[in-house]
């Protein structure tokens, strides 16, 4: 008999962290998929730099050139202290599940396996649009629409965020009010085409207050709170803000360093006012003169892709075929003598696109993220229930070191 000794070998290596990175962690999102990766964090927080300016010392006159040198005040950049942030996805699988599909090695193997690629899975969901956000937990920084009963709206392409099961809480601001209640409403119901959202709760309104136009966060990533600190890793929204002048403090002040005195710390930004292709010709033309950078992708979300790719119809050609072949394979943006192709982020809003330049935007963790708690090789047995347990877990930093090189554009609405 195949007992629980015998198999944990097989599932230590199964699960490997290698393997998760060559299988599960392949269909992560295209910005945190693509983030420069460092698994040697340590510490109470992490440190990192931004340089963002030169000193000047240059002049045709010694004595003048010799004294800005002497009497420089220019830091040439900035430093932050971010606090690592936790990430916890733990997988159960009960005593009976286990002894039912005994006398069939494989199917242990394929249930043991289920579970624990759907921990994966949804971890990565989770880290990936938290990259994407302001650092206190929202799902989406698109505000609902409560329509009746249990159920709300999201619009802006934020739906794609949402997954059943999903526990979550609400507040009038994303980080400048208490929740509505530490009650969560579990996410029952996801319909993808229309943007509704199904919970649990059978009068949102009624029984935890929720109100159009309020912004719903991940259960435990959002403190109760008017002045929340964050639970979360800094993400783009924070790093490379679309709205200026940024006049947001949570923004403006990143754990404690002031980013406020030089504009080229929040990044390239443009506001669409003609077309899509224009403005991320903009985009990349500032982040290659004002940021040099050399290697750029833009990435935007999947209708964003869609409305570029119709933008663009008049320039496309057809050729007679016995194929129907039709549309357009890969997009991409020229400008300021590079090619910047054009990715498809699948939880990206399509409010925003953003440049970001390879190796700028980092995450660095304590070991790889995820990765497997064991206890000697093997699955933890919880001692208070019967089954098998097994404990994914990471905690890190998302950090962007280079935002000159980068970017966000703020696309017209999508009508």
């Amino acid at each position: 008999m195949l007992d629980y000794t015998a198999i944990s070998g097989v599932l230590k290596r199964y699960f490997a962290n290698k393997a998760i990175e060559n299988t599960i962690a392949k269909k992560k999102p295209a910005i945190y998929k693509a983030m420069s990766r460092k698994t040697d964090l340590g510490g109470d927080k992490f440190s990192g730099s931004q340089i963002l300016r030169d000193i000047f010392t240059v002049s045709p006159d010694f004595d003048i050139a010799y004294e800005l040198a002497e009497d420089n005040q220019v830091s040439p950049g900035l430093k932050f202290e971010l606090p690592p942030q936790e990430l916890h996805a733990p997988v159960l699988v009960s005593s009976k599940a286990e002894a039912l599909s005994r006398s069939s090695n494989a199917a242990w193997v394929k249930a043991l396996g289920l579970a624990a690629a759907s921990g994966m899975r949804c971890f990565h969901h989770v880290a990936g649009f938290l990259v994407l956000g302001t650092g206190f937990g929202e799902v989406s920084t698109t505000a609902i629409t409560y329509t009746s009963g249990a159920g709300f709206t999201i619009g802006n392409g934020a739906i794609t965020k949402f997954i059943e099961g999903m526990p979550l809480v609400a507040a009038d601001s994303i980080h400048g009010d208490t929740l509505r209640s530490t009650t969560a409403a579990k996410v029952t119901n996801v319909d993808y085409s229309t943007g509704a959202v199904t919970t649990d709760v059978a009068n949102l309104n009624g029984t935890l207050g929720w109100v159009t136009g309020d912004f719903v966060f991940l259960a435990g990533a959002r403190q109760n709170s008017a002045t929340p600190a964050r639970l979360c890793v800094v993400g783009l929204r924070t790093w490379l803000p679309e709205i200026r002048p940024v006049t947001d403090a949570t923004i403006s002040t990143v754990e404690g360093t002031d980013r406020s005195g030089d504009s080229r710390a929040y990044g390239q930004q443009v506001t669409q006012s003609g077309t899509q292709i224009d403005a991320m010709t903009d985009l990349v033309t500032g982040c290659v003169v004002q940021g040099n950078a050399e290697n750029l992708k833009i990435n935007v979300s999947t209708a964003r892709y869609r409305e570029i790719s119709r933008e663009l119809r008049t320039d496309q050609r057809f050729v007679n075929s016995t194929s129907g072949n039709a549309g357009w394979l890969k997009l991409a943006v020229n400008a300021s003598e590079i090619t910047v192709e054009i990715i498809v982020d699948r939880e990206l809003e399509d409010d925003v696109g953003y440049a970001i330049s390879n190796g700028a935007y980092e995450l660095i963790t304590s070991g790889e993220y995820p990765h497997v708690q064991e206890q000697g090789g093997t699955w933890i047995k919880p001692a208070a229930k019967s089954g098998f347990e097994m404990r994914l877990y990471g905690i890190g930093v998302a950090f962007l070191n280079d935002p000159p090189a980068c970017g966000v554009v703020l696309f017209s609405a999508i009508t």
